[in-house]
């Protein structure tokens, strides 16, 4: 008799949103930090397959487009301004031609 077993194993660490350095990313093409933001928030991608480019968007509790960049680098982080913008969830979707990476930000 054969038998097979699988291990998962997931930590989570938090260790803060002050540093890009200190962010555990729950995707690795997309880092936004600080989460949660109260003003500024900066979103670095990474693109899966270089050359390709990618679309980065934010949207608000509405599905209301709030930023939007396209791109085919990796390049300097995108900052975005949340000044003046309601508390809440948002969400950020990274598009690239082979799939479609999505994260959550809460603006305090």
């Amino acid at each position: 008799m054969r038998s097979c077993f699988v291990i998962l194993s997931i930590v989570v660490l938090f260790l803060g949103c002050n540093d890009k350095s200190e962010v555990v990313s729950p995707n690795r093409y997309m880092w936004v930090y600080p989460n949660p933001a109260t003003d500024v928030v900066a979103i670095d991608v990474i693109n899966p397959n270089s050359g390709d480019s990618w679309t980065l968007k934010v949207f608000d509790s509405k599905a209301t487009i709030i930023f939007e960049k396209t791109s085919s680098a990796n390049e300097e982080p995108s900052l975005i301004d949340l000044t003046g913008k309601p508390k809440g969830n948002y969400n950020i979707v990274l598009q690239t031609r082979s799939a479609n990476y999505t994260q959550k930000l809460l603006k305090l």
